[in-house]
C-alpha cells in the first residue's frame, strides 16, 4: 500500500502563485496524498482562492498573523501522513515529487531533501539549488551537526520529513522563529535519524524579489536576520542534543562558513550587533576562522572562496563592500565579472 503524504503549503499574500503551487500538487501522478493549505491572514484574496477548491484540500485559516513557524505548526497539527513535506506558496511542485518521495522512504531515515530548479517570475530555469557540484548530504550526519552547526541542505520546498521525527521537534517555537523554520528543522530533524537524499530536480523555487530569503532591499538586513536566526538555531541544537545524550561544541559559530560570512557582513556594513556573541571579531580574526574551514572542508572552488576572503577581509571598507556586494547581490557585478563566471560556469 502506497503510505500516505501530507503536503502543508504555507501562504501570505501570494494569490498570484497560490493557484499554481496547489494545483502542481493535486495534479501529481501519486494518488496517497493530502494537501494542508495555511493562510496566514492574508490580505490579498488567497482566502477566497483557497476556499475555492473546496473538499479537495485542507483549509486552515488562523486568526492571527504568526509567521512562518505558526503556519508550519498549524499544518502539522493537520497532518495524518506518514511523510510530512513543505512547499511555499510562490513555489511549485515537478511532475514525479510525490512518487520519488514515496519510493524513497524507508522507516529509519528522519529526514528527505533534494535539489530544485530555480526559477525567474515566468518559470524559466536560471539555476539549481544547491550547485550540482557542492551537493547534499546524506546518511549519519549526527557529527557534523554537533561540530559544525550546518550540514549541506536546501529550503523549504526542497524538504520532507517523517511524521515520527517530527513529533519530537514540533512544535515550532512561533515567536524565534517567525521566519525561518525550515532552519529550524533541517539543524534539529538530523540528530534523531539518517538523512536520504532524492534524486532529481523535485520542486521549483521562483526568485522574484519578494521572497524572504532574498532580502533585495540590503545585505546587512539580511545578514543581521541571518546572525540572530544562526544563533537561534545553535540554541536549538545545544538543547536537542543534551535530551539525545550527546555534545556539541561550544563553537558553533566560527566552525560554520556562512555564519562568518554574514559576520562579516555585519563588520563592514558596520551592523550593529553590539553586545551579541562574536560581536567582538575583527575581519582579520573572521578570516583565520574562515581560512581553516576552507583547506579543512572545501574542495569545490576553493581557491576562489578563499582568495574572495582574503581581500574582503584586508581592503578598506569601501572597497570591501564592494567585493561582497558582487558575490553576494549577482545585479551589482560589473559585466565582465559576470562574463568571468557565466564562463566559469560553462567550462564546470
Amino acid at each position: 500500500m502506497d503510505i500516505l503524504i501530507s503536503v502543508i503549503i504555507p501562504n501570505f499574500n501570494y494569490e498570484q502563485f497560490l493557484k499554481r503551487c496547489i494545483d502542481s500538487v493535486l495534479n501529481q501522478n501519486y494518488e496517497n496524498f493530502e494537501v494542508i493549505v495555511v493562510d496566514d491572514c492574508s490580505t490579498d484574496n488567497s482566502r477566497e482562492l483557497i476556499k475555492s477548491y473546496g473538499n479537495k484540500i485542507i483549509s486552515v485559516f488562523p486568526r492571527e498573523n504568526g509567521g512562518h513557524g505558526s503556519a508550519f505548526n498549524l499544518g502539522y497539527e493537520q497532518s495524518k501522513g506518514q511523510l510530512v513535506t513543505f512547499i511555499d506558496a510562490d513555489d511549485y511542485a515537478n511532475q514525479g515529487w510525490l512518487s520519488a518521495l514515496a519510493k524513497a522512504y524507508e522507516k529509519d531515515v528522519a529526514m528527505y531533501h533534494y535539489n530544485i530548479n530555480l526559477v525567474d517570475v515566468n518559470e524559466k530555469i536560471i539555476g539549481t539549488f544547491p550547485n550540482i557540484k557542492v551537493g547534499l548530504d546524506n546518511g549519519n550526519v549526527v557529527d557534523k551537526i554537533l561540530n559544525f552547526g550546518r550540514i549541506k541542505t536546501t529550503v523549504t520546498s526542497g524538504l520532507c520529513f517523517s511524521k515520527t521525527a517530527l513529533e519530537k521537534v514540533m512544535p515550532i517555537d512561533v515567536e524565534r522563529y517567525r521566519q525561518g523554520g525550515d532552519g529550524y528543522l533541517s539543524s534539529v530533524v538530523p540528530l534523531l535519524g539518517n538523512i536520504k537524499i532524492v534524486n532529481g530536480n523535485l520542486t521549483s523555487y521562483r526568485q522574484h524579489g519578494l521572497n524572504h530569503s532574498q532580502f533585495d532591499a540590503a545585505l546587512l538586513k539580511r545578514a543581521l536576520w541571518c546572525y540572530k536566526h544562526n544563533l537561534e538555531r545553535y540554541s536549538d541544537i545545544y538543547e536537542f542534543s543534551s535530551r539525545q545524550n550527546l555534545s556539541a561544541s561550544q563553537n558553533l559559530g566560527v566552525k560554520d562558513l556562512p555564519f562568518l560570512e554574514q559576520l562579516l557582513v555585519i563588520n563592514t556594513f558596520d551592523g550593529d550587533i553590539k553586545g551579541g556573541r562574536f560581536c567582538d571579531l575583527t575581519r582579520k580574526q573572521l578570516y583565520s576562522f574562515a581560512s581553516d574551514l576552507i583547506d579543512t572542508h572545501y574542495t569545490y572552488g576553493k581557491f576562489i572562496i578563499k582568495t574572495w576572503w582574503f581581500f574582503s577581509c584586508i581592503l578598506p571598507k569601501k572597497l570591501a563592500k564592494k567585493l561582497i556586494s558582487w558575490k553576494l547581490q549577482a545585479s551589482t557585478r560589473p559585466r565582465f565579472l559576470q562574463f568571468f563566471i557565466q564562463t566559469i560556469k560553462l567550462k564546470g
